[in-house]
């Protein structure tokens, strides 16, 4: 008896394989049916076409014939499409959508999106061509890897991936297979506008990468860091039918605890010594539980496997600042994992960025791939937007000196013993500062601005949401803002419908033990209506009913559902919150979603602000986008982490060295002494050693200005690895310590807020005009296009000019820096006062950058005296002289000025030969004496003291 394997289609070995069509081939099921063409690979029939006429007198839109035929083929002959995987249409439109029996017989095309399919061209951009989906290389790759079914309400859907999230995957495998095979990039980002389906890419990869290396025991963690994103990819991975990971795991992907993670670890690390034990999987895990106790919990504290893949969902968010810790240790742990981010709104700041985390900027590599708003709205993946600005006719602060000094006193009156450390006299409110102190956030909040805005929303919410066909979202300024607003709006649409009820509007924000007793009491409420204990069950229970349900029609939110949740019907947001940047252009996109019959997204502007803040951060994004900048600008502007690092670690000796020398203690006592003594004796410490560093003289010169260096140092580093160890983690708190209590003595300031009671009481004295509509901006693709154009000048030069002004800020001890430095600082007054032409200050910006990114490829592989004569050729050429070729003389005198302790005669011989060196450049004798004073001082003392103290 012998056992064959067959392969019905060949994946690996292309050429063997047939692949033919057949016109008008006849298919006999329940009727005959004739498909204009089919497609075969080795006699299966995996494509059918069904070609129209571009213009038609019967039909407007031909496109719609050709989807209404393939659909009668699904419901007449349902076997073939057992086989047959997709359906192309060639008519007004081109398109394909994944095809499946319909042995029902139910109609579908209403409601059934089809798909375009672009080309790759050779420049790197897309062009739509429908038969680029036919070519033998991509359409088995889809049949093999892009194609899953999904059980979803009750039927089975199919998901075909759509050209971006093909060639994302596609590109992002490539990288992965080059590392695995012995490259040395193991990072990539995918930069894909909302709407662009990251879900699916993520699952298109995790299922490709699980089957690629199966054999090779293959792990995957998707990582997100949000509980509703766990939430929606939880529920998409049990809903597949027949990825190859979710039928080999029968528990499903969630790792539900710390616990079970650290287990999983200690298994993946087990596996790569013993044969015997498996850890393949693909699993979800949220971000926090990358916890440095798991260092402990692994031999080494890594693994060093390779066929680990970690995919992190929304990758600008919770990758720096105090999240650091956490990206600190996935990064120590899977040292040699390839790890893979997707976002839509990558951020680029000192502390986390985005590019420096997942690609590799200073080689010119910012994303793998990149899909952003304008490409969506011309594939019809996001539809238009259309922003509203709508504001209150007037502001009203009704108090005067008496009113807040009778609001002052009632404070001190009634104010709790927990207030006592703050002192009549120390409070300062006088009508100026009560309007400086009252910021747009605070009046958002209030009660008046609040009635103002349900008022509104209750005469517009109808024809906003055209008849209540779509829903809306109103972002509120505070969770208290949020209960407030949904009594206001009860009270004015009770008066307005008469079939209203209160489940029209609900509140989805978190809830925590220290809330205010009115948030308390309306969670109550919720508990009492749903029948709910929990107040996330609560919040699943209202997003599910309005995903799915009639009502609610309007959620209000306070920061929550603003990135991330996906509602098709959604088509309206009322903006009553500050957003910016980021999670301004994140919370646009939750309207953006096509729906049949929603021809724009509708952002309703209730703050004035929100329009300018969207045009700003399209044009910043706008900017990544600029060949010229990506290569002049921000390649420069990156700085690579293990030097970051090593800068870090050199510092820090050398402020250990002068602690202990100030203090008369080592920086590790006194780290042990702040935490091992009682509250008030580590007070006492801390108080002695700040006291000690003042009176020093080197303490405020030199020891203080070090601190803020580290610490800057430290947090620039984001999640690198080492810091995910907890030696360094105490450190730095100790030095974070130290830096808060040096500031609070070097800068006291007299306390101008208005404490939160004096504040209410005054807020509830404004008054606010009623809300009207002021304009409105339809930001379509022609918008969108004219955005990055308008003021793009201006855009490259703040964008340019101001970062790369604050990198050399922090690197002014730099000689050379310093000389740019200054020259930036000229730049930016030229600039303000319009003394030099755009283009002439861009063209002077981008030699400056060069000239930086020049300078510190050569510093890896200079000597210090030719670091020192560079430093000195960029300044003369900066005055139009090039210094002659033959510098021996003068490398010599410096030599003896680094390896030597300094003296007179040194400085002398040093001065002497860059002297001959200026007279052979024929620099005129007054000139000359000038320059020499000012290399001296400000380029070749301070390099030699900085190396001599390096090498001594």
């Amino acid at each position: 008896k012998e056992i064959f394997n067959l392969k019905l289609i060949d994946f690996e070995n292309l050429e063997n394989n047939e692949f033919f069509f057949i016109h008008e081939k006849p298919f006999t099921d329940q009727y005959n049916i004739r498909p204009d063409f089919t497609l075969f690979i080795n006699g299966i029939p995996v494509a059918i076409i069904e070609a129209k006429k571009e213009i038609s007198d019967e039909e407007e839109y031909t496109y719609l014939n050709a989807l209404r035929q393939i659909e009668r083929y699904e419901r007449e002959s349902p076997k073939l499409f057992n086989f047959v995987q997709l359906g192309i249409g060639i008519a007004d439109k081109n398109f394909y959508i994944p095809t499946y029996p319909n042995r029902d017989r139910q109609a579908r095309w209403k409601t059934r999106k089809v798909e375009i399919w672009k080309e790759e061209t050779p420049n790197g951009e897309y062009k739509e061509n429908i038969f680029g989906i036919l070519k033998p290389e991509i359409l088995t790759d889809l049949v093999e890897n892009f194609i899953f079914f999904q059980a979803r309400q009750g039927s089975i859907n199919k998901v075909v991936a759509r050209y971006m999230q093909y060639y994302a995957v596609n590109k992002t495998f490539h990288r992965i297979e080059e590392y695995v095979n012995g490259g040395n990039k193991n990072r990539g980002l995918i930069w894909h506008w909302q709407g662009s389906g990251k879900t699916w890419e993520i699952i298109f990869l995790a299922e490709k990468f699980y089957r690629k290396y199966y054999a090779r025991d293959a792990v995957v963690f998707i990582i997100v860091d949000r509980r509703e994103l766990e939430n929606q990819f939880n529920e998409v991975l049990i809903s597949l039918k027949n990825t190859k990971f979710v039928i080999d795991q029968k528990k499903g992907a969630r790792i539900s605890s710390v616990e079970e993670f650290k287990e999983k670890l200690k298994q993946i690390k087990e596996a790569e010594n013993n044969p015997n034990v498996s850890a393949k999987g693909v699993h979800l895990v949220m971000m926090h539980k990358f916890r440095s106790e798991h260092l402990k919990a692994i031999p080494e504290g890594v693994i060093k496997k390779k066929e680990i893949l970690l995919l992190r969902d929304e990758a600008h968010r919770s990758e720096g600042g105090t999240d650091a810790v956490f990206s600190a240790v996935r990064n120590h742990i899977f040292k040699n994992a390839v790890l893979i981010g997707f976002t839509g709104t990558p951020v680029h700041k000192r502390e986390n960025s985005t590019f420096e985390t997942f690609a590799y900027p200073r080689e010119g590599e910012f994303y793998l791939h990149r899909y952003f708003i304008a490409d969506s709205i011309r594939d019809g993946y996001t539809v238009p937007l259309t922003f509203r600005v709508a504001l209150s006719e007037f502001i009203k602060t009704n108090v005067d000196e008496r009113e807040i000094k009778k609001i002052v006193d009632l404070y001190f009156v009634n104010r709790s013993l927990s207030d006592e450390d703050l002192t009549e006299d120390e409070i300062t409110a006088t009508e100026r500062v009560v309007s400086k102190d009252l910021k747009l956030e605070s009046l958002l909040k209030s009660d008046a601005y609040l009635k103002r805005v349900s008022e509104y929303i209750a005469q517009n919410l109808q024809r906003d949401t055209e008849d209540f066909t779509f829903k809306a979202l109103v972002a509120v300024q505070s969770r208290l803002s949020a209960v407030k607003l949904k009594r206001a709006l009860d009270k004015v649409l009770l008066q307005k419908f008469k079939d209203y009820s209160p489940q029209w509007i609900e509140v989805v924000i978190t809830y925590t033990n220290d809330d205010e007793l009115e948030i308390k009491e309306y969670l109550n409420k919720l508990r009492h209506r749903y029948g709910i204990t929990h107040p996330e069950d609560i919040n699943k229970e209202i997003l599910k009913r309005f995903k799915n349900e009639e009502n609610p029609k309007v959620l209000i939110v306070n920061k929550r559902l603003l990135t991330g949740f996906d509602c098709k019907k959604l088509k309206v947001l009322y903006l009553a919150e500050i957003l910016k940047d980021t999670l301004l252009l994140q919370a646009s996109a939750r309207v953006n979603r096509p729906y049949l019959g929603k021809e724009f997204g509708l952002i309703v502007d209730l703050t004035g602000i929100s329009i300018e803040n969207y045009k700003k951060a399209i044009q910043e994004y706008n900017l990544y986008e600029q060949k010229e900048i990506n290569e002049d600008i921000l390649k420069n502007l990156f700085k690579d982490s293990q030097e970051i690092w090593e800068t870090f670690l050199r510092k820090l000796e050398d402020f250990k060295n002068l602690f202990e020398n100030i203090t008369g203690l080592t920086l590790e006592e006194f780290s042990k002494k702040l935490t091992s003594k009682s509250s008030e004796e580590a007070k006492k410490i801390l108080r002695e050693v700040v006291g000690k560093i003042l009176v020093s003289k080197e303490g405020t010169n030199v020891l203080i200005p070090l601190l803020e260096e580290l610490i800057k140092l430290y947090e620039t580093l984001g999640g690198y690895p080492e810091k995910a160890k907890p030696e360094w983690r105490r450190e730095y708190k100790t030095l974070k310590t130290l830096q808060v209590a040096l500031n609070k003595k070097l800068n006291p300031r007299k306390v101008i807020r208005i404490p939160k009671e004096i504040q209410e009481e005054i807020l509830k004295r404004v008054e606010f005009g009623e809300i009207k509509n002021l304009d409105e901006i339809k930001v379509d693709l022609k918008v969108l296009e004219n955005l990055l154009k308008e003021g793009k000048d201006y855009r490259i030069i703040s964008d340019w000019l101001i970062p790369l002004t604050n990198l050399l800020e922090q690197e002014k001890e730099e000689p050379l820096y310093r000389l740019i430095y200054k020259r930036l600082k000229k730049l930016q007054k030229e600039y303000i006062e319009k003394s030099l032409t755009a283009e002439r200050i861009i063209k002077e910006l981008k030699n400056l950058t060069d000239q930086i990114g020049s300078y510190r490829q050569q510093l890896k592989n200079l000597s210090p005296e030719k670091i020192i004569i560079r430093a000195i050729s960029y300044y003369l050429r900066a005055k139009g002289i090039e210094l002659p070729q033959k510098v021996e003389n003068l490398e010599k005198s410096l030599s003896s000025l680094i390896n030597n302790p300094p003296s007179e005669e040194i400085k002398r011989e040093v001065r002497k030969q860059l002297k001959v060196l200026l007279i052979k450049a024929k620099v005129p004798a007054a000139e000359r004496e000038k320059i020499l004073d000012h290399l001296m001082e400000e380029v070749i003392l301070p390099y030699s003291r900085r190396f001599r103290n390096e090498t001594g």
